[in-house]
Formats: C-alpha cells, sequence, structure tokens
C-alpha cells in the first residue's frame, strides 16, 4: 500500500551567519486534513537566546491560525485571496501571509513548541506519492 502524505518542511534560515534548526511537527499530513501542528525550535544559536520566529506562509494555504505562546508577542500579516472562498461556511478574501512569534527569549539549552492550526491543501496525489510544503522561517537571536 502506498502512503500518500503532504510533507511539512520548515526551510529555516537564521538571521546571521549560523544555520538555524526550525522543524514542524508531525511533519507530515493527509490533503484536506485539519490538524495541530508546532514549529519547533530546539535551542538558541551560538550561546545567544532566541528571541523571535517569523513563519511566511505558502500561497497554497488557506487556514492556518497561529497560536499564542506564552511570554512571546504574535503578530499576524494577511493577503488578499484572488478570488473569495467558502471556509466552515463562512466566505473569507484574505488569508495568513506570515507570522512572528517576539519579544520572548528561548535560551541556548532549552526547547520551545509555536503551535499551529492548519487546514492542508487539497492536492491531487494520484500522479505522486507526496508534496512537500515549504514553510520559509526567520530564527532571529
Amino acid at each position: 500500500m502506498a502512503r500518500f502524505a503532504l510533507i511539512i518542511s520548515a526551510i529555516a534560515i537564521l538571521a546571521s551567519t549560523s544555520q538555524a534548526h526550525v522543524g514542524i511537527t508531525p511533519p507530515t499530513g493527509k490533503p484536506g486534513q485539519s490538524l495541530n501542528a508546532s514549529f519547533h525550535v530546539p535551542h538558541g544559536c551560538n550561546g545567544s537566546a532566541t528571541t523571535s520566529i517569523t513563519v511566511s506562509v505558502p500561497d497554497t494555504v488557506v487556514t492556518i491560525l497561529p497560536a499564542q505562546v506564552t511570554n512571546w508577542n504574535l503578530t499576524v500579516a494577511y493577503r488578499p485571496l484572488d478570488k473569495p472562498m467558502q471556509v466552515a461556511g463562512q466566505t473569507i478574501n484574505q488569508t495568513v501571509s506570515n507570522f512572528t512569534w517576539a519579544g520572548g527569549n528561548l535560551p541556548n539549552d532549552q526547547f520551545q513548541d509555536f503551535p499551529m492550526q492548519i487546514t492542508l491543501p487539497q492536492v491531487d496525489l494520484s500522479n505522486q506519492s507526496n508534496v512537500t510544503l515549504y514553510f520559509p522561517t526567520i530564527q532571529t537571536w
């Protein structure tokens, strides 16, 4: 039996010369599935604390809700949709383009999960077993 899934991946960029290590858990889901997931930051970098995480949302994702995280400030930016869509019985004209958790302090020797609720896009997997969604992520310290 073939496994059909969307692979969810954070492409992490550190706001300096080192490489970030942000990941997403769980890393897979089924097309159209609504799931709770988290951006997992395993530590700060180069001995410094992480002070913000900015996530860009792929255009194919229409429904995503980042969660408030204690001691972090959440800001959300929106983009207009090309055409209105029906989601859960409501017409929406815009969706999330990116969001940032900032103002917190994640020491180099600790980890933090930044939760979200996402509905994965409907994609045709009849000719391919996987499709990867990339969430470019900037980890600042």
